[in-house]
């Protein structure tokens, strides 16, 4: 029995945590309250929350008007839509809001649970809202074999992590690069640590309320340079840094004394998730420091598998992070729409195997012992 609930303050935050695998930082109950206490989700949002709930999981999924804050794109769809004259959305989404983080859709430590047993309910949601489509974005490999098996269409992107090889320290990492780009990551760094600016290490109680208002600040700044959409605001900075500042890590850049950059980072049992980073001076390879190099320490020191510092960036791949094969789910409703989405679809899985094998190829990696 699937029960469908609108709000995370209908569940008991010790009940909901318990529940999380991997004590993953953006499942949560704290991270899910910041966002609907801000009002990052919710009606006015475009992000309507309804969390369904079976005995031993909840699968938070949304009801979206609008394509923003999923880092899966969808606007060519929305947009052939348009072109005929049907409405795509409202559409269901299960996703992480505003952040492309891989994590379970599913939010379950119980092996027996499976995203099938949420579908029948998914697709009750998505006759009663009149929904076009429904989808599951960064799912993982045992819910994407579901959802396959439901004849549910897979779609494929690619995101760069780095991988922990049981590294003893940065150094350790860097021998294990050809000599030219070990070369290249030393002399930025020490470019950078020549300067005048200071980097300082925070988390827990060491962040305070002032670093959650400069790390907005800066935020919103990144947001306006690319003329892109501020999904988050500072009330949810200020709640969120609060809530979980014990898996929290901010790196932040003084000019003397004065934050001039700043990166956030949220660590689970195995991984390091690198988010948001903003700055307000450009100073020569600080954006490498704080969201590629200070992670991979981190990283390393606290025995770490993995960093994902988030979507695109092939700036990553000479730094040591690797292309990764990101999957997602798509069911479109007509007929005649999901025919040409799954050509598009097969088409785009294609392309991006080329492009990952041309990817593996430009890995800074040594190959034999001699390069």
């Amino acid at each position: 029995m699937i029960e469908v609930k609108e709000s995370i303050f209908d569940f008991d935050k010790k009940v909901w945590n318990d529940l999380v695998p991997d004590n993953h930082p953006f499942l949560k109950y704290e991270f899910f309250q910041a966002l609907e206490e801000s009002k990052c989700i919710g009606a006015e949002s475009g992000w309507l929350p309804f969390y369904l709930t079976s005995p031993s999981g909840v699968l938070p999924i949304f009801l979206k008007s609008h394509s923003y804050g999923e880092f899966i794109f969808d606007w060519s769809w929305a947009q052939a839509y348009e072109k005929y004259r049907l409405p795509y959305y409202p559409k269901l989404t299960c996703a992480i809001p505003h952040s492309p983080v891989s994590a379970p859709k599913l939010i379950t430590t119980k092996s027996d649970q499976t995203i099938s047993d949420f579908l029948p309910t998914i697709e009750e949601l998505s006759k009663k809202y009149n929904c076009s489509s429904y989808h599951f974005l960064f799912t993982t490999q045992k819910e994407s074999q579901a959802l396959r098996g439901a004849g549910i269409q897979e779609r494929h992107s690619i995101q760069f992590h780095w991988q922990n090889r049981q590294y003893s320290n940065f150094n350790d990492f860097l021998n294990s690069l050809k000599k030219d780009k070990r070369k290249n990551i030393k002399k930025e760094r020490e470019k950078l640590h020549a300067s005048d600016i200071r980097i300082i290490q925070k988390t827990g109680n060491e962040i305070s309320k002032t670093d959650a208002d400069f790390l907005a600040k800066v935020y919103l700044k990144t947001i306006e340079k690319k003329w892109s959409q501020a999904y988050l605001n500072q009330d949810f900075f200020t709640r969120w840094l609060d809530y979980q500042k014990e898996q929290i890590i901010l790196f932040i850049a003084y000019d003397n004394d004065s934050p001039i950059a700043c990166a956030i980072h949220l660590k689970s049992d195995t991984t390091l998730y690198g988010r948001y980073w903003g700055c307000l001076k450009d100073i020569p390879f600080l954006h490498f420091e704080l969201c590629y190099y200070l992670a991979i320490e981190f990283a390393i020191k606290h025995k770490l598998e993995f960093v994902e510092a988030g979507a695109q960036g092939e700036q990553k791949l000479l730094r040591g992070f690797e292309p990764v094969t990101i999957l997602s789910h798509h069911k479109i409703m007509h007929t005649g729409f999901a025919r040409a989405i799954h050509t598009f679809i097969e088409n785009e899985k294609e392309q991006l195997a080329q492009l990952k094998i041309e990817y593996e190829k430009a890995l800074p990696f040594k190959k034999t012992s001699a390069q």
